[in-house]
């Protein structure tokens, strides 16, 4: 069986909210006096791991929250005088910590950007209500339209209950992209289309000389290889490794790297998208990668990937 590569927008929302609840995962319970779904114990209790890279007037912070939250990275970058946040986790519990580690650097929240429309970097915007968030249409289009499966996904099938959020926002303001002057400290805002999700905001922080790529790049952690983009992923990839005024590149899953790193995921896309078209089945793909990948934490992707290849 070939895995069918639809566009992630079909998969995520129109498709998946007609496919039948997988076996051993409770069915979504939408009425009352049905079975209550058995929510899942999920330990928060270890709490995220915090970077900093140096610049010249800026200061750009990784939180990176662990294998629990599939290793979601999410960023500050610390202008003379505010703050822009970049992406916002998925559970509540990293979400709200993400939040008190931002506030705790003492300035202003001028600016809150959720790069693609996956929920593990947008479900948080809760902790940030209270501050100007911010988005390419075309991901606030695509959050209108999957949120409600993704919230559906994860309280109900995925059994997370109030561990994620209880609604779903929108960022209210667009990005724009091309350069932004924040405290003096200029970003570079790029629109990606159709890599690893519909649309990527990759954002440069050329004082820090770093790169924040978010899903378009994993390092520790798997990658979400399903929309059958990784021809053009790659290319994409190719064009910010040569990038050589910068040295640094934030993912949006694991720990930051350097450009080097990017051949490691160039690696890992190609390698990935070659067992998703050879395995014959949701399982072998999933064994594949695991054998492919030992070192790698986040399975859970890997198992969502393999449900959305294999329908």
């Amino acid at each position: 069986m070939t895995p069918s590569h639809l566009p992630l927008l079909t998969l995520l929302f129109g498709a998946a909210c007609a496919t039948a609840t997988p076996a051993g995962v409770a069915e979504p319970v939408p009425n009352a006096g049905e079975p209550r779904i058995e929510c899942k114990i999920i330990d928060t209790s270890t709490p995220a791991k915090i970077s900093v890279i140096e610049g010249d007037g800026v200061s750009v912070h990784t939180f990176l929250a662990p294998a629990v939250s599939s290793g979601t990275a999410t960023h500050v970058i610390e202008t003379a005088d505010s703050l822009v946040i970049v992406d916002t986790q998925m559970l509540r519990a990293y979400a709200a910590e993400f939040r008190a580690y931002a506030d705790g650097l003492g300035k202003p929240i001028s600016h809150v950007f959720v790069s693609h429309g996956h929920p593990d970097h947008y479900f948080g915007l809760e902790s940030f209500d209270d501050r100007p968030t911010y988005a390419l249409p075309e991901t606030a289009k695509q959050i209108r339209a999957r949120g409600a499966f993704h919230l559906l996904n994860h309280q109900k099938n995925e059994r997370e209950c109030d561990a994620v959020t209880d609604r779903v926002r929108v960022p209210e303001h667009t990005a724009v992209v091309g350069e932004l002057v924040v405290g003096g400290t200029t970003l570079i805002l790029e629109r990606v289309r159709k890599a690893e999700d519909n649309d990527q905001l990759v954002i440069r922080v050329p004082a820090a000389k770093t790169l924040i790529l978010q899903d378009l790049m994993a390092t520790d952690t798997h990658g979400f290889i399903s929309a059958g983009f990784e021809e053009h992923w790659v290319e994409v990839l190719e064009a910010y490794g040569a990038a050589e005024a910068y040295e640094h590149v934030l993912a949006g899953h694991g720990a930051p790297t350097d450009r080097a790193g990017i051949a490691t995921m160039i690696d890992y896309v190609e390698r990935g998208a070659a067992i998703a078209e050879s395995a014959e089945s949701a399982e072998a793909f999933i064994e594949a990668m695991r054998v492919a990948f030992p070192d790698k934490q986040g399975m859970y992707l890997v198992e969502l990937m393999g449900k959305l290849n294999f329908r």
